[in-house]
């Protein structure tokens, strides 16, 4: 008996077109993925070349640094102590100069005999002995520059290497990311053979459109260039980092430019070059060390340029968007200056200068309420900072940069002058606490005067209490129409004494420009005013911390001897010439001493000039800021005039100049001694 009908299910076929070509598919992506695989394997090891050459460059920079460290305090504690038995002999040798003491001359001779066996225990020694430095680095700062420029380059080495393998390791995980999106195609196309055929493309057209992103994508990778950074590249830009730590911001720029041209995509060359670029022709140059204010137009918008272009090449770093932040504060674009401020603050919140630029940006916007905030964490992060150099040059850079925004944004005036008011409190309660509330005095005649590097304020007084806490605020301009820059080492926090003005020293020597004077009685400015000091000749500063003493000179004038306490110039035809001389006497300075030093002084100094030199005056004089001293005006053979000074302290110490000029060549000669400042 038949039995009951079966239905028979449809079967696909085993070598249908579909299946054929899946296998195709699955046989031409798996060898794709084995390429991108050996792609990645490359790239990986590659990867591990770079980093393992970065870790040898990080240890021998390590290593190079410790020996600088070492080599460097070496030199330091020789000559410390070459250079105490050299002051010795010095001293001796002044005094023996000055007085004619017979005992003294025993003591130079043997004291030098001692120093000249120690001569060349130290480059600092031999730095000494050939005469102090002229340019803006002394010998410590060089000797400082030449130890560690090795292991910085060392260090520029490493972030070259970590910037090639971390190259190589972006493009092993691009290739390995291409692997997976092939293993999904891959197993799009299995499941397309699972599914009825109206269903398929679904599928199967996924799959070809992932292999196909995925094929552009590694000809992209492949085209990605690993940024390798030429030797030559790193050592220029290591010569850079050094002039610029020398304040040598001409020869700097040109090393970062060679930099560029050994390769031109080096991101860290362009940063270096854009804070070069600022510094160059800044009037903060001489005198700031953490942070610079202000900048010439066309160097400001270069520098720009290079940043905009570092950030492009991945250099968006703290030190970047800070730089850049300040920038754009001063192109009057402030809701950048802020956005930049605000990344880098992200990236490092702790150092104030980019709350500085915070507090510029807000301001310029309007914003009194979120400025106050800013203002508060700023001044918290002042306050913090350990060396006091930083927290006075963090103080008038933010009084500086408000007057520039004063100046760009004149309907921001009142707020400025608000938050002005707020720093100079805020300054005075860290140097000046002692000091009792001002009230609400009354300042009139309130008047400005400079001559030399010398500037002066006087003022009458209403109802300000004695001790009251007083800012007086000194601001300098090259020109009429620049940005003021306040002088912080100029300026003065100080519990009022009672006198009716105040002398400052502007130890840059000032050739030319606007100083401006700004009283503060604790928030309130009360009084204001602005002189221009007649424009002269060029003059180079001259520094002797040792004998505790400053003046300016032409830059052609040359230094015919230097050494700690003692210093001749000459000018360059040698008729003129500045002698200064500061030693300490071997007695206590009784009226009866000292009147016996006077006199042998002015004796010694005469005959040193001409043993035939022939008194003109005699009487009390003052030069520099000293008191009166003893004084003596000689006539010498051939017409030449010459001039001793001598006055001892308190203390002791014996401080003695000497000019020698024609009689209608003086001018110099009295800008220089106009100038002269003892410590």
């Amino acid at each position: 008996m038949p039995g009951p009908e079966l239905a028979v299910p449809e079967v696909d076929e085993v070598e249908s077109p579909h299946k054929r070509r899946v296998a195709l598919a699955v046989s031409l992506i798996a060898l794709f993925g084995g390429l991108l695989g050996y792609a990645a394997a490359a790239s990986s090891a590659n990867e591990e070349i770079g980093a393992r050459e970065a870790q040898r460059a990080a240890i021998t920079a390590m290593a190079r640094q410790n020996a600088a460290s070492v080599t460097f305090q070496e030199n330091l504690d020789n000559h410390a102590e070459a250079f105490t038995v050299g002051r010795r002999r010095d001293q001796a040798a002044t005094r023996e100069l000055l007085l004619g003491v017979a005992e003294d001359r025993e003591r130079a001779k043997a004291w030098d005999r001692a120093y000249r066996r120690l001569a060349d225990v130290s480059p600092l020694t031999r730095a000494d002995r050939n005469g102090r430095a002229a340019g803006p680095a002394g010998p410590v700062e060089t000797l400082s520059a030449d130890l560690f420029a090795g292991p910085h380059a060392g260090t520029l080495r490493q972030q070259a290497a970590q910037e090639t393998a971390a190259a190589w390791g972006d493009k092993s995980d691009l290739y390995i990311a291409g692997i997976t999106l092939l293993a999904v195609a891959l197993a799009l196309l299995g499941l397309s053979l699972t599914v009825a055929p109206g269903v398929r493309r679904h599928l199967v057209r996924p799959a070809a459109a992932i292999t196909g992103l995925c094929l552009l994508g590694t000809f992209a990778v492949l085209a990605m260039p690993v940024p390798r950074t030429p030797e030559r590249a790193i050592s220029a830009l290591a010569r850079g980092d050094r002039a610029y730590s020398l304040r040598d911001f001409e020869t700097a720029l040109r090393e970062y430019d060679a930099a560029l041209r050994a390769r031109a995509d080096y991101a860290a060359a362009y940063q270096r070059r854009a804070q070069a670029r600022i510094l160059v022709d800044s009037p903060d140059r001489a005198q700031s060390s953490f942070v610079f204010s202000t900048a010439r137009p066309a160097s400001r918008r270069a520098a720009i340029a290079d940043l905009e272009r570092a950030i492009e090449l991945g250099g968006g770093d703290y030190l970047t968007l800070t730089n850049q932040s300040g920038n754009y504060f001063h192109l009057e674009d402030y809701a950048r200056a802020e956005d930049h401020a605000r990344r880098a603050i992200e990236l490092n919140p702790a150092p104030p200068i980019p709350w500085i630029n915070l507090l510029l940006a807000v301001a310029g916007q309007g914003r009194e309420a979120e400025a106050a905030r800013v203002f508060d964490r700023l001044t918290r992060l002042i306050a913090g900072r350990h060396r006091a150099e930083e927290r006075l040059e963090l103080y008038a850079s933010a009084r500086t940069t408000l007057d520039t925004l004063a100046r760009q944004s004149p309907e921001r005036i009142a707020l400025v002058r608000r938050l002005q008011g707020r720093l100079v409190r805020a300054e005075a309660d860290s140097r000046a606490p002692a000091g009792t509330p001002p009230g609400n005095p009354s300042v009139t005649g309130f008047q400005v005067t400079a001559y030399g590097s010398s500037v002066e304020a006087r003022m009458t007084a209403a109802g300000l209490p004695r001790n009251a806490r007083l800012a007086w605020l000194v601001y300098h301009r090259a020109d009429e129409g620049a940005d003021w820059l306040e002088l912080h080492q100029v300026s003065a926090f100080e519990a009022w004494d009672g006198r009716a003005g105040k002398h400052f020293f502007d130890w840059n020597c000032p050739v030319r420009g606007q100083y401006r004077v700004d009283l503060y009685a604790g928030e309130r400015r009360v009084a204001s005013d602005t002189t221009t000091r007649p424009e002269g000749p060029a003059l180079t500063p001259y520094h002797d911390p040792i004998g505790g003493f400053r003046t300016c000179r032409p830059p052609a004038w040359k230094l015919a001897a230097a050494a700690p306490g003692e210093v001749r110039i000459r000018s360059a035809d040698g008729r003129e010439e500045l002698a200064v001389r500061v030693t300490v006497l071997a007695t206590p300075p009784t009226p009866a001493r000292v009147g016996y030093a006077l006199r042998r002084v002015l004796d010694r100094s005469a005959e040193g000039l001409s043993p035939s030199a022939a008194l003109v005056e005699e009487g009390t004089a003052r030069i520099g800021n000293l008191p009166a001293g003893r004084y003596r005006r000689v006539r010498l053979p051939g017409g030449d005039e010459g001039r001793v000074y001598a006055h001892v302290d308190t203390l002791g110490v014996l401080r003695t100049v000497v000019l020698r000029f024609p009689p209608a060549r003086s001018a110099a000669l009295s800008d220089m001694t106009l100038r002269l400042r003892f410590e």
